[in-house]
């Protein structure tokens, strides 16, 4: 099986569609169903979460790190969706909260 992330139909099994980056954690939808987060090794050093729209496959990076991070599991959705709860992995592990990360260009918020 090819690494990433894909999409299948239930009813037909057939595939929607598919992102083929290296993952190194379990994808999760949104709670209302309609995105899919997915982290991603970046180079050796970090990692990213990514974010696919269910509809189209559609992805973008929603968090990227400029130093050092990796990520045990999944990016969680919490806060309605909001905000993103993982695992850091480090010689121990850590919980860290990645809140406020959608920001219109326009606005700034």
């Amino acid at each position: 099986m090819a690494p990433g992330v894909r999409l299948l139909d239930g009813e037909q099994g057939n595939e929607l569609w598919r992102d083929v980056k290296p993952g190194n954690a379990m994808p999760m939808f949104s709670p209302d169903g309609k995105l899919v987060s997915m982290v991603y090794a970046e180079s050796r050093d970090r990692d990213a979460i990514w974010v696919y729209d269910v509809a189209s496959g559609a992805g973008r990076v929603a968090v990227r790190f400029p130093h050092q991070f990796h990520m045990l599991f999944r990016a969680s959705w919490i806060d309605g969706g909001r905000a993103f709860l993982v695992n850091r992995a480090e010689p121990v592990s850590h919980v860290v909260l990645f809140d406020r990360f959608w920001q219109s260009a326009a606005t700034g918020r």
